[in-house]
């Protein structure tokens, strides 16, 4: 009896390939009469798989891993489609969908080839969209930021261009004006501190708390707001 060549890689063959019943565009592929893996239809069309071919073991996990990517792009592009995504944000969603570490790295990568997720990009988009929707200061917009996996380098240059170009004063103004009217003029001690205090938990720095303070003391009677108790 001749020598098993263990130098050259075992080859299964494929003996049957089928439809799958719920997922008709997905195959069961069979090697040596038994079933093995299941992979998308034209990944096995792509590659050339039919019954007779011979598969070795790397063949197979290359095959499986290809698979794995598509569905997880597929998965990508959903998410992506309802709003952009950081890629932090991204690729833990995946994570919680099961996939494997190597799978999601691989289509993150694919996505940002494509300039179909950039950071850079959603971080300036998500700064502008958040101040002006709800006025805050840089302090809790770097916090959300933060929060969306954002590099501590390019919070600081987003952060930076925004009130660059955005008066603080004037959002702290606005942040008070969406939350208050009809208050009574002058401020009482502890009205004071209720604006310091919703000022500073939106993320205003003091210089700018205590300016507005300054100008609501200044102006009195000139602007209303409404009772402090929500604050």
């Amino acid at each position: 009896m001749p020598e098993e060549d263990l130098s050259r890689p075992l080859r299964r063959k494929v003996t049957r390939i089928e439809p799958q019943v719920r997922r008709p565009t997905r195959v069961s592929v069979f090697l040596d009469g038994e079933f093995a893996f299941g992979v998308d239809r034209d990944l096995i069309h792509r590659h050339g798989i039919r019954e007779g071919s011979e598969l070795t073991e790397e063949d197979v996990e290359r095959l499986l891993f290809e698979d794995e990517c598509g569905r997880i792009k597929e998965q990508a592009f959903r998410f992506l489609a309802v709003r952009d995504h950081s890629e932090r944000e991204l690729q833990l969603k995946l994570q919680q969908k099961g996939y494997s570490a190597a799978s999601i790295r691989w289509v993150l990568d694919f996505l940002k080839h494509y300039n179909l997720l950039d950071d850079r990009s959603f971080a300036e988009a998500f700064a502008r969209e958040r101040v002006l929707r709800r006025p805050m200061g840089p302090l809790l917009l770097r916090a959300e930021l933060q929060k969306k996996g954002i590099h501590s380098d390019l919070i600081d240059r987003v952060v930076e261009r925004i009130f660059r170009d955005v008066n603080e004063v004037e959002l702290a103004r606005k942040a008070i004006a969406q939350k208050v009217r009809h208050q009574t003029f002058p401020l009482s001690a502890k009205d004071k501190k209720k604006l310091a205090d919703f000022l500073l938990r939106r993320g205003f720095v003091w210089d700018t708390v205590r300016t507005v303070l300054e100008e609501l003391e200044v102006s009195g009677g000139e602007n209303e707001f409404s009772s402090l108790d929500d604050l």
